[in-house]
C-alpha cells in the first residue's frame, strides 16, 4: 500500500520545472518564458534546427514533465519573428511582469557572434534581422541581458535559468576574431545566483543533425530527455544539476564523435534540484527510444489569437488591439492614419483608463516588438547598403527614415525609463533623427542642418558608445562641415566598433587623402581591400547592388593604391635628384685682443661640421647630407609592424626592435611566461582533482568539495590565461602603432587628389557635386 500511495502521489505531483534556487515542492510562483530559435535569417547564414529545438523545448515546457506552462507565459520567437525588436519587448516583459517566486527561463538557439577584440568585447545574440557587420541596435547584447538577469534575481528574487545554444558554425563577422568563444566566455560570466545552461565550451562549436529526433541539436536534444528523466541516474526522481550536467558530459560528447562538444552548467549550488520526474512522461519517452519512433518536428504553430486570463471586456480591447497591429499600415483608424499610430494612441488610452496590470502588459509586450521591428530593419539595410532602401526617390527615403525616428520615439515613451533596453531605443531614435537633418541638408544643399545632425549623433552616441552607424554619419557630417580631422576620429571609432563594416574605411581614406596625409591612405585603402576579399562580401552574402557597391570601392581603392605608389615614388626620384646645398665653410673665430697677429688655419682643419667625411680630391659630406644620411639610417635600423610578431613570443622584445632603446624588456616576457606556465598547472590541477576524486565519489554529498575545489582552480587558470594574452595583446597593439609610425616615416607623404564619400546609406543612385572645389566630392543617400 505504502508503494501504491507513492506512486499515486508521485504521478499527481509529480512535474519537472526548471528553476535557480531551492525546491519546487511549496513553490507558489509562475513559470515566464522567453524563447528564441532562429534557423532562418535575413542576412546572415542560415541554420537547420535551431528553430525546432526551440520549438521542442517549448513542447516540453508544455507538457506535463516539463510543468504544463500556459501559453500566455511563454514569449515565443522562432525565425522571422525572432527580431531584435521583439526580443528586446520579450526581456521588458520580463523586466515587468515577474514577481517574487517566479521562475524564469530564458532559452536561445542561434548564432552568437563577437564583432571587435576589445579588453571586454560585447558579445551578441544575432537575431532574425542582424546584418553581417555592425551588429549594435540589430541583435540583442549580452551584457544587456546580463543586466536584466542580475535585476530579476537580485531586485526581484526570482529564479533564473539561462539557456543558450549559440556557438553554431557560421561565415560570421567574428570569425577571425574568435567570435564564438568569446560569446561562450562572455554567455558563462554569471550576475547572481542564476543557472547558466551552455550547449559547449568555448573554441567548440554546437553539432546539429538529422540522427538526433529527426533534426535537432545534439545539446538541446538530449538536455530534454534528460530533464524528462533520463538524467536522474540515483532513480529518486529528482533530477539535481549535478546529475544533469554528468548525464549531457556524458552523452554529447559520444554522440557528436569525432567532432568536439561538451556541454557546460555553472551554478553556485550545483547540489540543488532542478526537475522532477514524471513517471508516464519518462516511460513514454522510453518507449520511443526503444522503438526508434520519430519525434515530433514541433513545426505546428496557433495562427489564431492566443487565449489570456482576461475578463471579456478586457478580451475585446485585446483583440481590438491586435486588429490594430496586424492590418496593413493605412487601413484602420481615422483618416487613414498608420496603423502603428493608431495602436499606439490606443495602448495610451487604456493606460490613462488604468485597465489590469495584465492587459497593459500584454499590450506593451505587443507595441514595443511592433515600433522596434520596422527601425531595426531599416537599421539593417542601412548597413548592408541595399538600394531597396530608396522607393523612387530621395523624399521617399528620407520619409521612411523620418518614420524610423518616429517609432522609436514612441517607443521610448512606452518602455520603462529604467528599462535595460531604453538607451539602446533612444540612441537610435537619435541616430535616424541625426540622418533625417543629414540626408535633408545634402538635399537642399543647407550648410546648417550638418551641425544639427552633429548634434544628433552626438546624443545618440552619448546613449551607446558602440553605435558604428552614428559614428559613420557623425564623421560624414564633420567633413560636410570642413572638420575633416573630426571626422577621420570619427571614422576610427566606428572602425572600431564595426571593424568588418565597409564604408567606414572607405571614408576614413577618402579623409586622410583630404588632410595631405598620403602614407597613411595607402593603408587604409589596402584595409580597404582586406575587408572587401572576406567572405562576409561574396555573392552568396549580399544582393546584386550591394555587391555593386563593394566592386566600385574596390576597384577605386586599387586605383587609388596605384596612383599614390606611384606619386610616392616620383617624389622619391624627385627628391633623389635635388643637389644639396653646399653649406658655406666654418669661419675661424676672431683673434684674440692680446694676439700680436691672427693664427693661420690649417690645411688639416676640419672644414664642415662633426660627422662630415672627407674625402680626397672632393669637398667632402655637407652637414645636410650628413644629417639625411643618419635619418634614413635610423628609419632604416627601426623596425616597423612586422616587430608586433616577435611581441607574440615574447613580449617587451618587439618594443626593443621599433623605439632602438634599452628597456628591461625581458620582465615582460618572464611575467607572460610566467603566468602561461601557472595557468597551465591549475588547469592540469583542476583536470586532475575532477577526473580522480569528483567522479569517482561514491555520494553527491561527497563529491561537492571536490567540485568546488576542481572549479576554484579552473577560475584561476582562465585568470592567468586570460592575464597572459591582455598582457601580449597589449604589447603587440603598441609595437604594431609604433612600428606604422616608422613605416610612414620611410614613406614620406605626397598630397591626394580625390574624395569620395561613402555614408553606407543606399548607394545608389550618385549624385556629383559642382567641382567648384579642388578636390571633388562624391557621396550617396
Amino acid at each position: 500500500m505504502r508503494i501504491l500511495s507513492f506512486i499515486i502521489g508521485l504521478l499527481t505531483v509529480g512535474a519537472s520545472i526548471l528553476y535557480a534556487n531551492g525546491d519546487p515542492i511549496g513553490k507558489k510562483g509562475r513559470t515566464l518564458v522567453v524563447l528564441v530559435g532562429i534557423s532562418d535569417y535575413k542576412y546572415v547564414d542560415d541554420l537547420r534546427f535551431a528553430h525546432r529545438d526551440a520549438l521542442a523545448f517549448k513542447s516540453f515546457l508544455q507538457s506535463s514533465a516539463g510543468g504544463k506552462v500556459p501559453e500566455m507565459n511563454i514569449v515565443e520567437l522562432i525565425n522571422e519573428h525572432a527580431t531584435a525588436g521583439q526580443f528586446a519587448a520579450g526581456l521588458d516583459w520580463l523586466y515587468d511582469e515577474v514577481g517574487e517566486d517566479d521562475r524564469v527561463i530564458i532559452y536561445f538557439s542561434g548564432h552568437g557572434d563577437v564583432e571587435q577584440k576589445f579588453l571586454t568585447p560585447d558579445a551578441y545574440l544575432l537575431t532574425y534581422e542582424s546584418p553581417r557587420f555592425g551588429y549594435h541596435g540589430s541583435a540583442q547584447e549580452v551584457s544587456i541581458i546580463d543586466k536584466y538577469i542580475e535585476y530579476l534575481v537580485v531586485s526581484k528574487q526570482a529564479d533564473v535559468t539561462l539557456i543558450a545554444d549559440a556557438c553554431r558554425a557560421g561565415n560570421l563577422a567574428g570569425a577571425t576574431e574568435d567570435g564564438q568563444t568569446q560569446t561562450t566566455l562572455a554567455l558563462q560570466r554569471q550576475k547572481g545566483d542564476e543557472i547558466r545552461i551552455l550547449s559547449c565550451y568555448p573554441e567548440q562549436f554546437s553539432v546539429e543533425g538529422t540522427e538526433w529526433g529527426d533534426g535537432r541539436g545534439a545539446f538541446s536534444y538530449f538536455l530534454v530527455n534528460g530533464l524528462t528523466g533520463l538524467a536522474d541516474r540515483n532513480k529518486d526522481g529528482r533530477i539535481k544539476l549535478l546529475e544533469l550536467e554528468s548525464f549531457l558530459k556524458d552523452v554529447v560528447p559520444k554522440a557528436v564523435a569525432p567532432k568536439d562538444q561538451v556541454p557546460m552548467i555553472i551554478s553556485d549550488n550545483p547540489g540543488q534540484t532542478i526537475a522532477l520526474v514524471d513517471s508516464l512522461a519518462l516511460s513514454a519517452l522510453m518507449k520511443k527510444i526503444n522503438s526508434s519512433d520519430s519525434e515530433s518536428k514541433g513545426e505546428r504553430r496557433d495562427k489564431g489569437l492566443k487565449v489570456h486570463p482576461l475578463d471579456s471586456g478586457e478580451q475585446e480591447i485585446f483583440n481590438r488591439f491586435l486588429i490594430l497591429l496586424e492590418e496593413p499600415q493605412g487601413t484602420v483608424g481615422s483618416n487613414d492614419e498608420p496603423v502603428l499610430h493608431t495602436a499606439f494612441e490606443y495602448y495610451m488610452e487604456q493606460v490613462e483608463k488604468q485597465q489590469s496590470t495584465a492587459l497593459i502588459n500584454l499590450m506593451k509586450r505587443k507595441l514595443v516588438g511592433a515600433l522596434l521591428d520596422p527601425p531595426n530593419s531599416l537599421l539593417s539595410d542601412y548597413k548592408m547598403g541595399l538600394s531597396t532602401m530608396m522607393v523612387g526617390s530621395k523624399e521617399v527615403s528620407i520619409s521612411n527614415v523620418r518614420s524610423a525616428a518616429d517609432y522609436l520615439n514612441k517607443a521610448s515613451q512606452v518602455i520603462d525609463p529604467s528599462s535595460f533596453n531604453y538607451n539602446r531605443t533612444k540612441s537610435n531614435q537619435l541616430f535616424f533623427e541625426g540622418l533625417e537633418m543629414r540626408l535633408t541638408g545634402d538635399l537642399k544643399k543647407d550648410a546648417s542642418l550638418y551641425s544639427k545632425a552633429s548634434q544628433k549623433f552626438d546624443q545618440s552616441i552619448s546613449f551607446q558608445t558602440d553605435n558604428a552607424a552614428a559614428l559613420n554619419e557623425l564623421g560624414i557630417s564633420q567633413s560636410r562641415m570642413g572638420d575633416n580631422i573630426g571626422a577621420a576620429k570619427s571614422f576610427k571609432a566606428a572602425i572600431n566598433r564595426a571593424p568588418k563594416w565597409l564604408p567606414p574605411h572607405m571614408n576614413l581614406a577618402f579623409t586622410y587623402e583630404l588632410l595631405k596625409r598620403s602614407p597613411e591612405a595607402l593603408l587604409k585603402y589596402q584595409d580597404v581591400i582586406r575587408v572587401a576579399d572576406s567572405p562576409l562580401y561574396d555573392s552568396n552574402s549580399l544582393t546584386e547592388a550591394s555587391l555593386q557597391t563593394v566592386r566600385e570601392m574596390y576597384e577605386h581603392a586599387q586605383d587609388r593604391i596605384a596612383q599614390l605608389s606611384l606619386e610616392n615614388q616620383d617624389s622619391q626620384k624627385q627628391e633623389d635628384k635635388q643637389e644639396p646645398k653646399q653649406e658655406p665653410d666654418v669661419k675661424p673665430n676672431p683673434p684674440k685682443a692680446n694676439d700680436m697677429e691672427p693664427k693661420k688655419r690649417s690645411s688639416n682643419s676640419p672644414q664642415t661640421k662633426p660627422g662630415q667625411k672627407k674625402k680626397s680630391g672632393s669637398k667632402g659630406m655637407s652637414y645636410k647630407e650628413w644629417k639625411q644620411f643618419r635619418e634614413r639610417a635610423s628609419a632604416f635600423n627601426l623596425a616597423g609592424p612586422e616587430a608586433a610578431l616577435v611581441s607574440l613570443v615574447a613580449p617587451g622584445a618587439g618594443d626593443y626592435m621599433v623605439r632602438n632603446k634599452v628597456r628591461p624588456y625581458y620582465l615582460l616576457t618572464l611575467a607572460d611566461w610566467g603566468l602561461i606556465a601557472g595557468g597551465i598547472y591549475y588547469k592540469r590541477k583542476s583536470n586532475k582533482i575532477y577526473n580522480e576524486q569528483y567522479l569517482t565519489a561514491a555520494s553527491e554529498e561527497e563529491a561537492a568539495p571536490f567540485y568546488d575545489e576542481a572549479n576554484k582552480h579552473h577560475h584561476r587558470y582562465l585568470v592567468m590565461i586570460g592575464s597572459a594574452i591582455v598582457l601580449t595583446a597589449t604589447d603587440v597593439a603598441l609595437v604594431s602603432m609604433r612600428g606604422r609610425k616608422n613605416l610612414r616615416k620611410r614613406k614620406g607623404r605626397s598630397v591626394g587628389q580625390k574624395f569620395e564619400l561613402y555614408p553606407g546609406f543606399d548607394f545608389s543612385p550618385y549624385t556629383m557635386a559642382e567641382p567648384s572645389y579642388a578636390l571633388q566630392f562624391r557621396w550617396t543617400f
